[in-house]
């Protein structure tokens, strides 16, 4: 979210130390409190934003309309996380609270957005999409059932999601991790909202397929809670390689992952040849294949977690999340070769042994 003449950043990105998780919540905040530290920015009388999504689309239209932005602040901001972090304490959703209000304008946005334009990351579309979104946005902040017929469909399919996950999940809070074995490939609502306060998602299907990512809380300066700092996957998808082959695993597919750079790096299984497109990453796991893997699900389980002990040993959670050169140096110290000769043999040895 950017003001002009000149030009001045509401962002939540790395190296933009600002108190809020979203685009949205700054611009709240800066709107609260007008005589304070960014009074310059709010007398701007332009804003523009680099790109589409549901947290820019409410950090925009909340810089135009302040006074309304004020009267759904609640809303707004959990809209803006749920749009951006795709989670939500959908365990404590009753009709007609904050958040069932903000799932229904979520859902909303997804679908027209989907129906009426190009999926996220398809094409450059971004100024159509403001230009529709932004007047009409105020109606269904004021009563979201007036958008029934466009949220009820995702609604329902989050929701059915998120029970089917109950009971499913395990957390390890000293790793930031948590594993999820959904019944089928769930949209991402469900899934992240199962794992709040987690870092890091491992996911476990049924008949051996795996999908691991890191969240977008790793790409943010968040500072509602302390974030652990990101591990780089590819050297644990290289000893996934040669795992598989110990298996017997088929030779045209190999495990890869994104750049730790990735807003959410995907680890897992692929033809080779035939990776994923941006579209498919940020897509919901409902909407890219999902490989079967020869390693069993205890042996896949004791591979990540002793991956990510050995790689966090020494560190801590931090509230306000990591710079980019700190990660990288933190990963460039890490031995992934004496994890590999000693630390994950002995993990794979207790799964067996379990």
């Amino acid at each position: 979210c950017r003001l002009h003449s000149p030009p001045r950043s509401y962002t939540h990105i790395p190296k933009q130390l600002k108190p809020a998780d979203t685009s949205t919540g700054l611009v709240l905040n800066a709107i609260r409190f007008p005589d304070g530290p960014a009074s310059e920015w709010i007398e701007k009388p332009y804003v523009s934003t680099n790109h589409f999504d549901v947290d820019a689309l409410t950090s925009v239209w909340t810089f135009i309309n302040r006074e309304l932005a004020l009267q759904y602040a609640d809303v707004l901001e959990l809209v803006a996380h749920l749009g951006d972090f795709r989670e939500a304490e959908l365990a404590k959703l009753s009709e007609g609270s904050v958040v069932d209000s903000a799932l229904k304008i979520c859902c909303w946005i997804n679908t027209l957005e989907r129906s009426k334009f190009s999926k996220p990351w398809e094409t450059k579309d971004s100024e159509e999409k403001f230009d529709w979104f932004l007047p009409r946005l105020q109606d269904v902040l004021a009563d979201p059932s007036t958008g029934r017929q466009h949220w009820e469909s995702e609604y329902r399919e989050v929701l059915e999601g998120f029970a089917s996950l109950e009971g499913r999940v395990e957390a390890f809070p000293d790793l930031g991790l948590a594993v999820a074995r959904p019944p089928r490939p769930l949209h991402y609502y469900c899934t992240f909202s199962r794992t709040v306060g987690s870092d890091v998602l491992l996911t476990v299907y049924e008949g051996g397929r795996y999908e691991l990512e890191a969240k977008y809380t790793q790409f943010v300066d968040l500072h509602s809670r302390p974030v652990w700092p990101r591990l780089d996957f590819q050297p644990l998808a290289k000893a996934m390689n040669r795992l598989e082959q110990l298996h017997g695993g088929s030779g045209d597919m190999e495990w890869a992952a994104d750049r730790m750079v990735y807003g959410g790096p995907l680890m897992r299984l692929d033809r080779k040849g035939e990776k994923l497109s941006t579209v498919q990453k940020y897509g919901h796991p409902t909407e890219r294949p999902i490989h079967r893997s020869s390693i069993p699900p205890e042996a896949f389980v004791g591979a990540v977690t002793s991956f990510m002990a050995f790689g966090l040993r020494g560190l801590s959670p931090r509230r306000g999340g990591w710079g980019w050169d700190e990660l990288h140096e933190i990963n460039r110290r890490i031995p992934w070769d004496e994890w590999e000769a000693e630390a994950l043999p002995e993990a794979l040895r207790q799964c067996s042994a379990a």
